[in-house]
């Protein structure tokens, strides 16, 4: 009959729809950028000066994760931006292996966050017997901060880590010739969602400055910014 396809061109053209399901790689490109918006807008790096040397030394043991931290995230944005090039290549494998060492860098992420809490707790307890009210209420605002700032980076780490899971499947199933599971508007949804919600990093990250300048300054010690 006139116009119908032969089994093998169905075939051909089931394997094209399934290849052009991928996501297109802009979507990680979007989780590469906002997780570098993590790193520069987040995490600064502070050094000390004069004062208070009790204060000044649980300030800098809350930053001192944040080297690590930054260079975690600086290298997840590298692995997912390369990841294109690989796609190009078809280097499935490649890709994979990437986005595995990825997860595994925002796993340390998170663990390195979490563990400033219990600083923090120190931090407010040290607060808590000063009595010099200005410290007092410019510490008060700069815990705050940095509860806001760490719970906004957990959320984003594993928003990421949900997304670099879901880009793990895809690629296994495209590797393996296999059907694809993942929802691929689902995971451009919310790769896209992403991208909106770490625009809102830069207004904490500044939130954060101004609340451990004027702390800094409250307990009479200076910053430096590396």
């Amino acid at each position: 009959v006139k116009g119908r396809k032969s089994d093998s061109t169905r075939m051909d053209e089931t394997t094209v729809e399934k290849k052009s399901a991928m996501p297109k790689w802009v979507q990680i490109a979007l989780l590469a950028a906002g997780i570098v918006l993590i790193a520069i807008g987040l995490f600064k790096i502070f050094g000390g000066g004069s004062g208070s040397s009790t204060f000044l030394d649980k300030f800098n043991e809350l930053q001192s994760p944040t080297v690590a931290i930054r260079d975690d995230l600086t290298s997840v944005g590298s692995l997912l931006s390369g990841i294109g090039a690989k796609e190009a290549k078809k280097d499935y494998a490649g890709i994979i292996s990437d986005l595995q060492t990825a997860l595994t860098k925002l796993d340390d992420v998170s663990a390195k966050v979490a563990s400033t809490s219990s600083v923090l707790a120190d931090f407010q307890k040290l607060l808590d017997t000063s009595s010099d009210q200005n410290i007092k209420s410019a510490g008060a605002r700069f815990v705050d901060a940095t509860k806001l700032r760490d719970a906004a980076a957990l959320k984003m780490v594993n928003d990421a880590k949900d997304l670099v899971n879901q880009a793990i499947t895809y690629y296994t199933e495209v590797s393996k010739n296999q059907k694809i599971t993942i929802d691929v508007n689902k995971f451009t949804a919310a790769a896209s969602t992403f991208s909106t919600n770490s625009q809102s990093m830069t207004s904490i990250g500044a939130q954060y400055d101004a609340a451990a300048n004027d702390f800094a300054k409250a307990a009479g010690f200076a910053i430096e910014k590396k």
